[in-house]
């Protein structure tokens, strides 16, 4: 695994791909610290299973891990829709409701003096995939998805997060986006990827059986935006449509608050 230093902040969701690379670390005796973030005070409506912030306290108590936790002003949230949809060049509901979430984060952790943070999104396309794909592919278009996020996909991905932290001078690591990795993960055959439960990534569940409480492993994936209350906010503010954030992005465009956003981050700089 890459080698965290004392300025590396791990974003804890207690879903088995945070809580794999914190247990990964507590083996090599790397002194990590990690961070959850959810909405001040939301619960989960279907069961604490569904929610990061209870899971992610079982997994830093189990593993004896620095543990911040980053509960978030829902005014802050909606307030950050300019420039969640600045910094990601998008107004894709699905990127800007994670966005509005990373920008809090981002100044919590340069608060801290933290200048890099493990963000594990690779591990989804590296090992598996939501689950809701098979109902869409199957046999070797099943597999050519499975590659086409890996290779696609998920660069885009995460270069949109990197841009997220950018203007506090923090950097964007994910742990499981190297080359051996990507090497396994692209050859996986499907079947280690789908088990079935459906829970997907049998293998990385396996290799961590018995270092993390089962309830971690066992864990269904959920989305960010729905296990900390970010889309619940949103959803209030703005509505549930698909193209709920695009009059913003147009509204932007239109009276240049684009170069706008450009100046008043270059202060941050």
């Amino acid at each position: 695994m890459r080698q965290a230093t004392p300025d590396t902040l791990l974003l804890l969701s207690g879903g088995i791909d945070s809580s794999a690379v914190a247990a990964a670390a507590h083996q090599c005796r790397i002194q990590l610290a990690a961070a959850t973030f959810a909405v001040r005070g939301w619960t989960a409506s279907g069961g604490r299973w569904q929610e990061d912030m209870a899971n992610a306290r079982r997994v830093a108590t189990h593993l004896k891990l620095r543990h911040y936790e980053i509960p978030l002003d829902p005014r802050a949230l909606v307030r950050n829709l300019p420039l969640a949809i600045f910094l990601s060049e998008t107004h894709r509901g699905t990127i800007i409701e994670e966005a509005v979430a990373l920008i809090e984060v981002a100044k919590f952790a340069a608060r801290r003096n933290f200048r890099r943070v493990w963000f594990c999104d690779a591990a989804d396309d590296l090992f598996g995939s939501f689950h809701f794909v098979l109902r869409l592919y199957c046999g070797r278009e099943l597999q050519g998805y499975f590659r086409d996020q890996l290779t696609r996909a998920l660069p885009d991905e995460l270069a949109i997060v990197q841009n997220n932290f950018a203007p506090w001078r923090i950097t964007v690591e994910d742990p499981y986006w190297t080359e051996p990795f990507f090497r396994l993960g692209y050859h996986l055959p499907t079947r280690l990827r789908v088990d079935r439960r459906r829970l997907m990534k049998p293998v990385l569940r396996a290799a961590f059986r018995g270092e993390l409480p089962d309830d971690i492993v066992e864990r269904p994936k959920c989305v960010t935006r729905d296990a900390t209350g970010v889309r619940s906010v949103m959803e209030q503010a703005f509505g549930k449509e698909r193209e709920r954030f695009r009059e913003t992005y147009n509204t932007l465009i239109k009276d240049d608050s684009f170069a706008r956003l450009t100046r008043a981050l270059g202060k941050l700089q």
